[in-house]
């Protein structure tokens, strides 16, 4: 039977309560110290409505993952449509930094998961298509930059997309605990350096 708009537009606003809930559990008591049940408190649902939607945890992580990567593409498009794509780059690069205080998974969680992933398997199975996603199209953009002369040219774009990625995931982890990292001057003085790295120049 085919859904109707209706239904899938209910559905959708009901899965978003669950991840928002599970954000906010994992964000104030980790990942391991959260339960199903306390994410059934926060999203105001019965443990067999939350269910129906999420068979536990790790589907509830993997669903947050795909929406912050759904976030972060769309943020790499913007950037391969740019008129600059090399500024484009850059404010991908310092943005994409700033995540902790802005949405996406933030700089406190994605360190959570980062590790329960080092002893979880299907967390750390999840975090690798995220990151192989991201850099493979980060990458072809990379490449595209190349060609039109603004990114150094003898530099491994696939590589220069896993450095960036890195880079990235550094500073998430410095701001879960440091947020003043993300003052003015740091991000310009990243920028800087993000600009020297690509271009080589």
């Amino acid at each position: 039977m085919t859904r109707r708009p209706l239904d899938e537009a209910l559905r959708e606003e009901r899965r978003r309560q669950v991840l928002d809930a599970a954000v906010e559990c994992f964000r104030r008591e980790g990942f391991r110290g959260a339960s199903m049940a306390d994410i059934c408190q926060a999203a105001r649902m019965s443990p067999g409505h939350l269910y129906h939607y999420f068979t536990g945890k790790e589907a509830i992580i993997e669903a947050i993952a795909e929406d912050d990567l759904a976030r972060r593409l769309a943020e790499v498009e913007r950037a391969a449509a740019a008129p600059d794509v090399l500024d484009a780059l850059i404010t991908f690069g310092v943005e994409t930094r700033d995540h902790a205080t802005s949405g996406g998974l933030g700089g406190a969680l994605r360190a959570e998961i980062a590790a329960e992933a080092s002893h979880n398997p299907r967390i750390a199975a999840i975090l690798a298509r995220f990151h192989g996603r991201l850099e493979a199209r980060l990458g072809e953009v990379l490449a595209t930059a190349q060609r039109q002369g603004q990114v150094d040219p003898a530099l491994d774009p696939a590589l220069l997309a896993v450095v960036m990625g890195l880079m990235a995931d550094g500073f998430h982890a410095r701001l879960a605990s440091e947020p003043g990292l993300a003052e003015r001057e740091r991000m310009l003085a990243m920028a800087a350096v993000l600009r020297r790295m690509l271009s080589g120049r």
